[in-house]
């Protein structure tokens, strides 16, 4: 009988345990909550726990009590959105820049658009990436291009106009092109990706991602997805 009462406990301990590892609560929050549009397109988390989200209209903020909606002094929909340190980085149409605070706690948006060349010119670009990586702030167009920002001014990286994703592999900042396939970007120039001993022939890749240190990504030509461990 002891027996059978202490497998029985540990039947009903692994059972508990199982069911909080495996189906966390979720709560889910409709346009009457957060009072803006029904389509979401980014988020992110800030380093106190506050969720920040990419709205049809506008940047969306909450602390986990309350929501708050920013809207683009241009009115127009956040696709992407990055939190890093004290800012919080957005991408829209043919625009990006940061939110901050004021002295008086609220938010302020600053356009990056004026650190551009004055000769730049978007091809009607929406900026649905953003990343950080080695202290710049990289924004991706859906095959607009890429553009870096140090801090001070922006850097369009040439010859990225097939450049349709962007991620971080082993430290590398790795590049979709429709073009040219697998590129990396090293300091403002795109370079052919190094398989190293594999001999893959890939010229246009649409998608790519980044799951437990595995490279992921879509050949367009050949329609298969290939796996670089």
């Amino acid at each position: 009988m002891k027996k059978l009462l202490l497998h029985t406990f540990f039947i009903v301990v692994y059972s508990i345990s199982f069911g909080q590892t495996f189906h966390p609560e979720i709560e889910n929050y409709t346009i009457a909550d957060y009072k803006a549009d029904n389509q979401n397109w980014g988020i992110d988390i800030d380093s106190n726990g506050v969720v920040y989200v990419a709205n049809n209209k506008g940047l969306l903020r909450y602390n986990g009590q309350s929501w708050q909606l920013f809207e683009l002094p241009n009115k127009t929909i956040v696709r992407s959105v990055l939190c890093v340190r004290n800012r919080i980085y957005t991408g829209s149409y043919e625009e990006f820049g940061f939110w901050e605070k004021d002295i008086f706690g609220n938010y302020k948006y600053t356009s990056l658009v004026p650190s551009f060349d004055v000769n730049h010119q978007f091809k009607n670009e929406q900026f649905w990436k953003i990343i950080e990586y080695k202290d710049r702030i990289i924004f991706e167009s859906f095959a607009g291009g890429v553009y870096i920002y140090d801090g001070n001014q922006i850097q369009y990286v040439e010859d990225s106009l097939g450049v349709y994703d962007i991620a971080i592999y082993e430290g590398r900042l790795i590049v979709a092109n429709r073009n040219k396939g697998i590129q990396e970007l090293k300091e403002k120039e795109l370079i052919s990706f190094d398989f190293s001993e594999n001999s893959y022939s890939i010229s246009s890749v649409n998608n790519l991602a980044v799951i437990s240190d595995k490279l992921f990504f879509f050949d367009l030509n050949e329609r298969r997805i290939y796996l670089r461990c």
